[in-house]
């Protein structure tokens, strides 16, 4: 029966959320959630592991494996050579009080609009990060919630432009461009953001009040983040060249190149600049950062890769099948029962893109000859669809929180709280408030 399969996906979602939110690792976390999900859905067990969970975690490790290794290693070259203690420093000089969180939304919202991997974001922001947080003592829970304000949500789905495929998607569907609903989208973006560093500053405040502050995770160089001692600390300019470097091999080579093939090739110049520039530094104990890029690169690729695999059970279920039929098939305006569509399936898959294309794949045809007679903008739907599918995507079993909250050594019960409101309550306000400009004063 299809509810059975609907409540098989629900108990393997609520399964993966307890059992996270537990401290439980997320390889068993996810195997024991995809067997919920296909005990409930009548699938055959072995093919639910060997084609949905297995096959879709070994598609994303073949996918990502390189990428994850430069990219922890790149971080991990960068505060080992104190290149970010220097930048962090750097933005301590800025004329703004409290500018550690400030300074973590506007960096990672200028390299994602820039068109850099989420991923790049997280291993190239963090050191810096370390130090600004250690130095205006703010809990490294927050950290989260910070980076992919910036670059997870008004820059990915709304502000006009932006090159990220939860904004290329739609275009291809309604036949727009990326610049598609630009008052809309500015509107919404000012809101997301402003929304958000409010209630970061918030939650900062009530947090000091509690007497929470910075602590170190079991693998941060202490060393490298006090600022009290700067001897050795190289010049800002030199520092910031192996990022520079990055960001303009991926501008260029995306022209050219498949994506991720044009990021691992920027990520490579920036290991190898990185560590020629500060080879006197950096060849103490080279091996040992290597080893330390390797491990830590695996960890938070499994983590996220077995995220993958459970969405991928989930999509092979009949329950899933009845989702979209259901969602797709909602007796309502089209604007808001393709939002509601896509950000169900981005909430049981965890993913944006996967949101979109699913409902490209589904309905798109049928909801661009709906909107057509009924006369509703194409650009409009685009922006809103792709704002919608930005709201539910960011699940507890999201690919990239978990990326980050590996990585930064941090816990589900820690910091999903922050994030869930920067980047599930305050991205789906951006959607519902691109709904009612259009509808109720035909802004698009």
């Amino acid at each position: 029966m299809a509810w059975l399969g609907i409540l098989g996906i629900v108990l393997g979602i609520a399964t993966l959320i307890a059992m996270a939110f537990r401290g439980i690792a997320m390889v068993p976390t996810t195997v024991v959630a995809s067997l919920v999900v296909m005990v409930f859905n009548g699938m055959d067990i072995w093919d639910g592991f060997l084609d949905g969970f297995g096959q879709s975690t070994a598609n994303y490790v073949a996918l990502y494996i390189i990428l994850f290794f430069l990219g922890t290693l790149f971080g991990e070259l960068l505060s080992k050579s104190g290149a970010a203690k220097s930048i962090a420093l750097q933005m301590l000089k800025l004329p703004v009080k409290r500018k550690a969180l400030l300074v973590v939304v506007l960096a990672s919202a200028i390299l994602s609009y820039g068109g850099v991997n989420l991923f790049v974001i997280v291993f190239s922001i963090y050191p810096i990060a370390l130090v600004l947080f250690k130095e205006e003592d703010i809990p490294k829970r927050l950290f989260p919630a910070a980076l992919f304000l910036g670059s997870a949500t008004f820059t990915m789905v709304a502000i006009p432009g932006t090159p990220a495929i939860q904004n290329l998607i739609p275009a291809e569907t309604f036949g727009t461009t990326a610049y598609a609903a630009p008052t809309m989208g500015i509107i919404a973006s000012a809101a997301m953001l402003g929304l958000g560093i409010w209630w970061l500053y918030w939650s900062q405040s009530r947090l000091a009040k509690k007497q929470v502050g910075f602590v170190p995770g079991p693998r941060d160089n202490m060393e490298n983040i006090d600022i009290d001692s700067r001897e050795g600390v190289p010049s800002f300019w030199v520092s910031i060249l192996p990022i520079i470097i990055v960001l303009a091999l991926i501008f260029i080579l995306n022209n050219y190149l498949d994506t991720v093939f044009a990021v691992n090739i920027a990520l490579a110049s920036g290991v190898l600049s990185t560590t020629a520039l500060f080879w006197p530094t950096l060849k103490v104990d080279y091996v040992g950062r290597l080893n330390a890029g390797g491990h830590d690169g695996l960890t938070a690729l499994m983590n996220t890769a077995v995220v993958v695999g459970f969405g991928g059970v989930v999509a092979m279920s009949s329950g899933f099948d009845s989702i979209v039929d259901w969602t797709m098939g909602l007796d309502m305006h089209p604007m808001i029962s393709g939002a509601l569509a896509v950000g169900v399936v981005s909430a049981a898959t965890g993913s944006a893109s996967g949101g979109l294309q699913v409902f490209s794949d589904s309905l798109g045809s049928q909801y661009v000859e709906l909107s057509q007679a009924q006369g509703v903008s194409p650009d409009a739907m685009h922006r809103v669809l792709a704002m919608s599918a930005a709201g539910l995507d960011s699940m507890p079993y999201s690919g990239g929180y978990i990326t980050a909250i590996t990585y930064a050594q941090l816990t589900h019960r820690e910091s999903y709280g922050y994030f869930f409101v920067t980047n599930v309550v305050i991205t789906s306000i951006g959607a519902v408030l691109g709904i009612l400009l259009y509808l109720g004063l035909g802004i698009a």
